[in-house]
């Protein structure tokens, strides 16, 4: 699986143009305020060109150690779990923490500031498999990440509109756009107030999933556009939807929205760029569908030894106290990462996201 990876790392890939043009409104970061990402983003002192090959031998080497390491371990699963060993307990750890140790890293506050992430938080954190929330509809079965990430979003819209959509509306006219985005809307407000990770709170999920739950969102849409930010009421969750619509209220004032101020440099970046996803199906069948979007190169520094960033989603949390949001030691950020998989009533499956 790593191999073609690892080629294209060592022997290089064609840099498309808007990397490019991306790394080029960072040079002056890299040279002067995150000197471990200028070997890398910089090849030779200066921004590569669109088109042209882009080398990373430091990520290559990082790859190659890996495998190196993990397939002395034998059979596939243990192959596996040696290389997830040395990404807590290993190499890879030892690099982060030796990194976060020593370097003071110029943020978005324009100040230099240290790291907290240590190796002994990546030793005794593991990610877990865990079931899917699904949602039954029309005859189609949805399976979506839980909600420390936004995946039930979709699942909450699809339930909205199970008795909403006409066959007759068109999905380009505006009476169907005009019910699907109000929809989202008040999923949206729900993700908010009540979205967070499972393992340090209780996250209503069932009941925002019900039937007799969706009858009560579905009745709020109107024929006019909402532009209120409206959680639904959940029986002893009054509290959360009131801190949400408090948040939302100080976004307003403050004249910035749900989700803005991300702790990145891309105030220096002139093009706005979305999330990375992938949908990969086998010649058996097998589907994979993965939102590995967790960071990127305008985000934090490289790591010397590895050739990448680390993963900054913890800018998801909030520093309001008490949310299923909050900052909180070992607890997962609510992400927007949101892979997908489906069943269609005739038995085709789906990787979308």
């Amino acid at each position: 699986v790593m191999e073609p990876a690892i080629h294209y790392a060592r022997a290089g890939h064609p840099l498309l143009r808007r990397v490019a043009d991306e790394i080029s409104n960072l040079v002056g970061v890299f040279r002067e305020a995150w000197p471990t990402s200028a070997p890398v983003w910089l090849p030779g002192g200066t921004a590569p060109q669109a088109s042209e090959l882009f080398r990373n031998p430091a990520l290559a080497d990082f790859w190659d150690r890996l495998l190196a390491e993990a397939e002395t371990a034998g059979n596939r699963a243990a192959v596996i779990e040696a290389a997830r060993r040395s990404f807590r307990q290993g190499f890879v750890a030892e690099a982060v923490d030796t990194f976060m140790r020593d370097a003071c890293v110029l943020d978005a506050t324009g100040e230099c500031r240290r790291g907290v992430l240590t190796g002994d938080d990546m030793a005794t954190w593991s990610a877990t498999i865990e079931a899917p929330i699904e949602v039954e509809t029309h005859g189609v079965t949805v399976w979506k990440c839980g909600p420390w990430t936004q995946g039930p979003v979709l699942l909450q819209a699809l339930r909205l509109l199970e008795q909403d959509l006409p066959d007759d509306l068109k999905p380009t006219g505006d009476g169907y756009v005009h019910r699907v985005i109000e929809a989202l809307k008040l999923a949206f407000a729900d993700r908010e107030a009540y979205y967070g990770d499972p393992d340090f709170h209780d996250i209503p999920m069932d009941y925002l999933l019900s039937g007799d739950y969706a009858a009560r969102r579905r009745a709020e849409i109107g024929e006019a556009a909402s532009l209120d930010q409206r959680p639904g009421a959940v029986p002893g969750f009054e509290r959360l939807a009131d801190a949400f619509i408090e948040r939302a209220a100080r976004r307003v004032a403050t004249d910035s929205g749900i989700g803005t101020g991300e702790p990145t440099m891309a105030h220096l970046v002139t093009q706005d760029r979305d999330t990375v996803h992938i949908d990969v199906i086998d010649r058996w069948g097998n589907a994979v569908s993965a939102t590995p979007s967790g960071g990127w190169l305008k985000s934090n520094p490289v790591v010397p030894g590895l050739g990448v960033p680390l993963n900054t989603r913890a800018q998801m949390f909030w520093l309001d106290e008490g949310l299923p949001t909050s900052l909180a030691p070992g607890k997962r950020p609510r992400t927007t990462l949101s892979p997908s998989m489906a069943r269609l009533g005739d038995g085709t499956r789906l990787a979308f996201g």
